[in-house]
C-alpha cells in the first residue's frame, strides 16, 4: 500500500471549518416524512452515525454520535434525520457538525433505502503524552454515503466517501494545503497520524444488497488509538410477503461476581426481518466456560419464519440446554424456551409452547419447583422459571433464570431464551 508523509515535528490538531447545524435535539431527532408511505416487496433498513472509537481514553457518550436508524420496514418514503453540534471523542479530539440522514424511496420501478452521514469539523488535539500542539489541519466536508437498491435489472449497492479539502494551518507561517487520500493511499502526516479514505463494503446478490462504509479511518500512532468517522449504512432484501418478522434466541447468558465476570448471548441467532423461507436455522454449541468455575453442555438455537398453508405469516424461536453444573452441587438438565407468534384472521396469536424448565438437582438430589415456579435453595441460589413478558405480535421468554446466593459467588444466569415478534407489511 502506497502512503504519503506529511511532515511536521510535533503534535498536530485536526480542524475544519463550516457551518453548524441549527436545531435543538428534539429537532435533530425527530421524524419527517418527506412523502406518503408505500408498501413495498422489500425490507429496508438504514443507519449512520458520526464515530467510533478504539483504544485511548473515550469519554462517556462520545461512541455513535447524531445516531439515526431506519429499522427492518417494508416502507418507501420514510424520511429520519439526527444533528449534534459537538462530540469530544477524547485526547482532544472534537467532531462538530454532525448530521445523520437515512431514507427509503420508491421511483416508478425502483426501490431505495440510503444512509448520509456528514461533519463540518474534526480537531484532534494531543497526539501522545507531553506532546504540544504544532498547529492544525483542517479537513473539510467529511461525508460517507451508502444507498442499495432494486430496479429492473436486479439488487445494487453503492458506497462514496469523500473530503472537501485538507489544509495544515502550522502556528508560524502560511497555511499548505494537503493532498486528500485516496482509497489506496493513506495519508501519514508526521509520523503521528494516519489518514485513510474508505472503501466501503459492497454486497448484493439475487437476494438483496448491503453497503457500508467509514468515510475516514483516522489511527494516532503515538497511542494506537483509531476512530472511524462519519459512518453509513443501507441494506434491502426481497421475499416480504405476509409480514415482517424480529427476534432471537440463546442458551445461557451469564452476568456473575457483580459484573466483572460474564457471558454473553450463547449461541447467539437473530431472525432476519423477511423470516427464512420456513426453513430451520441452527446454530450449537459442544461445551461452554461461562466462567467461575460454571460448565455447560450441548448448547443450541433454532429459527423459523414463514406462510402456512392459508398464507398466513407465523415465526419460532427457540433455544436448548443439554446440561450445565453452577458449582456447589447445583445442576439444571434439558432446559428448553421457545417462543411463538402466528397471525390469524383474529390478530395475532403468541405462546410458549415448547418451553420447559428441565431437571434442577442439588448433590444428586432431585428438586422440584413449588406452585409459584421457583426453586430456592438457602444460601445457594434462587431458581425462578417461565418468565414471560408480551407486547402487540411479540412475545418473549426465558426458561429459567438462576440467582446465585452465596456470598462469594453472586450474579445472575439466564438459560433458554426465546423471543419473536411479526407486525404487518401492510402489503
Amino acid at each position: 500500500m502506497l502512503k504519503k508523509t506529511v511532515p511536521i515535528v510535533a503534535a498536530v490538531a485536526l480542524a475544519a471549518t463550516g457551518a453548524l447545524v441549527a436545531g435543538s435535539p428534539a429537532d435533530a431527532s425527530r421524524a419527517n416524512q418527506a412523502t406518503k408511505l408505500t408498501a413495498t416487496a422489500y425490507a429496508l433498513q438504514a443507519s449512520g452515525y458520526g464515530s467510533r472509537v478504539k483504544g485511548g481514553d473515550v469519554p462517556a457518550g462520545s461512541d455513535r454520535s447524531a445516531f439515526q436508524i431506519i429499522g427492518c420496514t417494508n416502507k418507501a418514503g420514510i424520511s429520519k434525520s439526527n444533528t449534534e453540534a459537538n462530540v469530544n471523542l477524547g485526547q482532544g479530539e472534537v467532531l462538530s457538525g454532525l448530521r445523520t440522514t437515512v431514507s427509503t424511496t420508491k421511483r416508478g420501478g425502483t426501490v431505495s433505502s440510503s444512509a448520509r452521514h456528514s461533519i463540518a469539523k474534526v480537531t484532534l488535539g494531543k497526539l501522545g503524552p507531553g506532546q504540544t500542539d504544532a498547529g492544525t489541519v483542517a479537513l473539510r466536508g467529511v461525508v460517507s454515503t451508502s444507498r442499495t437498491w432494486h430496479d429492473g435489472r436486479g439488487f445494487h449497492a453503492s458506497t462514496r466517501a469523500s473530503i472537501a479539502k485538507i489544509t495544515l494551518n502550522p502556528l508560524a507561517g502560511p497555511s499548505v494545503d494537503i493532498p486528500v487520500p485516496t482509497n489506496n493511499q493513506p495519508i501519514n502526516i508526521g509520523g503521528l497520524v494516519s489518514l485513510s479514505l474508505g472503501a466501503g463494503n459492497r454486497h448484493h446478490d439475487g437476494r438483496g444488497a448491503t453497503a457500508s462504509l467509514d468515510a475516514v479511518r483516522l489511527k494516532v500512532l503515538t497511542t494506537g488509538t483509531v476512530s472511524y468517522l462519519a459512518h453509513s449504512r443501507s441494506s434491502i432484501r426481497g421475499g416480504v410477503t405476509g409480514g415482517l418478522y424480529n427476534g432471537s434466541a440463546y442458551a445461557t447468558k451469564a452476568n456473575l461476581l457483580k459484573g466483572t465476570v460474564s457471558s454473553g448471548r450463547t449461541p447467539n441467532l437473530v431472525m432476519p426481518c423477511v423470516g427464512t423461507n420456513n426453513k430451520v436455522r441452527n446454530r450449537s454449541i459442544a461445551h461452554l466456560r461461562l466462567g467461575d468455575g460454571i460448565r455447560a453442555g450441548a448448547l443450541s438455537a433454532s429459527e423459523k419464519a414463514g406462510t402456512n398453508s392459508q398464507g398466513r405469516p407465523q415465526a419460532y424461536e427457540r433455544s436448548r440446554i443439554g446440561n450445565i453444573n453452577l458449582r456447589q452441587g447445583l445442576v439444571i438438565k434439558a432446559v428448553s424456551g421457545q417462543a411463538n407468534v402466528r397471525a390469524t384472521a383474529h390478530g395475532y396469536r403468541t405462546s410458549t409452547a415448547g418451553t420447559t424448565p428441565g431437571k434442577v438437582y442439588l448433590n444428586g438430589t432431585r428438586r422440584q419447583f413449588n406452585s409459584k415456579g421457583v426453586i430456592r435453595i438457602a444460601g445457594v441460589a434462587r431458581i425462578d422459571s417461565h418468565l414471560v413478558s408480551r407486547s402487540k405480535g411479540s412475545i418473549r421468554v426465558i426458561a429459567v433464570q438462576v440467582t446465585l446466593l452465596n456470598s462469594t459467588r453472586t450474579g445472575v444466569v439466564n438459560l433458554g431464551y426465546a423471543k419473536v415478534g411479526l407486525r404487518s407489511s401492510g402489503r
